[in-house]
Formats: C-alpha cells, sequence, structure tokens
C-alpha cells in the first residue's frame, strides 16, 4: 500500500509539474521547483540562482527566502555565507512571522557563531510558535548545556524525547545530561537506546540518501561522539 501510494503521488506530481511548465514557465513557483531539483543533485550555486530569480518575481512568496537561505548555508560554511543567510531568515520571518522554521535556523547560525545565549533565545522563540518542534527542543537542551544550566536542559530534552520517542539525537544529548546530573542509571538507559536506535536507523538512512539525495536539515551529534 505504501509502495502504491508513492507511486500515485509521484505520477501525479509529475503531471502536475508538466501542467505548470505549460501554464507558466516563468512563474516563480516554476524557479522554485527547479531550484528544487537542484539542490537534491547538491547543484547549490545553480540553485541559488533559480531561488533569486524566483524571488524577483514574487518576492512576498512565503518560503522563498527560507529555501534561498538553505541553499546558501549547504553552498558554503563560510561566515558570509552565514551573514547572508541570517538575512534571508530574517525576510522570510518579516513575511511570515509565523515561521518557526527561519527562527530555529536562525538560532543554528548563532550556535555555530559560538553564540549559546542567541542560539537559546531563537530556540524558545521557535517553541513559543511551534510546540512539537523536536529540533527546536533538541537544540535548546544544547544551548542550555554550553551555558552551565543542565536541569534546564534535561527539560526540553525529555520534551524532545516525548515528543518522538525514536529521536536518536534527543536520547543522546539527554544522556549527557543525565550523566551530567549524576543520574547514571537514567543516563545509561537513554545510551543504551541511542545505540539500539542508531543501528536500526542505518539501513533506512542509507535508503533515504540514495533516493532523495539530500535530506532535510536536522539535529545531529558531532562525529565521534557516539558513546554518551
Amino acid at each position: 500500500m505504501l509502495y502504491a501510494a508513492y507511486r500515485a503521488y509521484s505520477d501525479l506530481a509529475a503531471k502536475a509539474l508538466a501542467s505548470l511548465a505549460e501554464v507558466a514557465p516563468e512563474s516563480a513557483l516554476m524557479h522554485q521547483i527547479l531550484a528544487q531539483n537542484l539542490a537534491s543533485r547538491d547543484d547549490f550555486q545553480a540553485a541559488i540562482s533559480q531561488y533569486r530569480r524566483a524571488i524577483e518575481l514574487a518576492p512576498e512568496l512565503p518560503g522563498l527566502h527560507y529555501e534561498l537561505a538553505q541553499m546558501i548555508l549547504a553552498n558554503s560554511a563560510e561566515e558570509s555565507a552565514r551573514s547572508e543567510a541570517q538575512q534571508e531568515f530574517r525576510r522570510e520571518l518579516a513575511l511570515n512571522p509565523a515561521s518557526a522554521e527561519s527562527e530555529y535556523m536562525l538560532g543554528v547560525i548563532a550556535w555555530l557563531q559560538s553564540k549559546p545565549q542567541d542560539s537559546l533565545q531563537h530556540c524558545l522563540e521557535a517553541l513559543k510558535l511551534r510546540p512539537d518542534f523536536v529540533d527546536a527542543h533538541i537544540a535548546a537542551g544544547k544551548a542550555l548545556r554550553a551555558l552551565h544550566r543542565a536541569g534546564d536542559a534535561v527539560d526540553q530534552l525529555e520534551a524532545a524525547v516525548r515528543l518522538d520517542p525514536r529521536n536518536e539525537v534527543a536520547h543522546y544529548r539527554l544522556a549527557e545530561e543525565y550523566r551530567e546530573l549524576g543520574r547514571t542509571d537514567d543516563a545509561a538507559r537513554e545510551s543504551a537506546i541511542f545505540h539500539q536506535l542508531r543501528d536500526a536507523h542505518q539501513t533506512v538512512r542509507a535508503l533515504y540518501q540514495s533516493i532523495l539525495e539530500r535530506p532535510a536539515m536536522h539535529e545531529t551529534i558531532e562525529p565521534g561522539a557516539e558513546n554518551p
């Protein structure tokens, strides 16, 4: 049934795209689709150009500034790129103040800039907009850990685990915080859950990346740090 649904929606999407190409080949939405396709093939520079063209045609279309900012970050880890992406996320928020994803990404950038307090503030703003935003809870917990607020970090990470019990990153970071507070039994339990989930997700992750090539941005674990 899942395969049939996948094929049906894929066929519908292909037909809709063909119709859009005939009716409005130079529309902002057409350029957005082209950008998304290029991004799926890791051609970020070309995707950026398509997003900029879409914004020229429809500067107030929700989502364009957010997606452009994501491509800018994917294309470069330079500080100039992060600053440019920040501007685009803020433009998205100006158009769509309910964009919890943009607030969260501003928090991600602040973390990369070694500004945990700013990162925390953006994540908390994202959670006001979307209380069930698991990655924002995890990022808030990470920022609180850096600010030496282990108890508050546990609250955020326990919320993440309740919302998504199969989120391996949430269990990993919760194990870290429990260990910081001397709760060794709780830390051992969360660490065991993390390793079970990590092993179970390996096959799914490989298949997902082979089909879609580039997964959405989520909270991750630092390379080599897999034994909380």
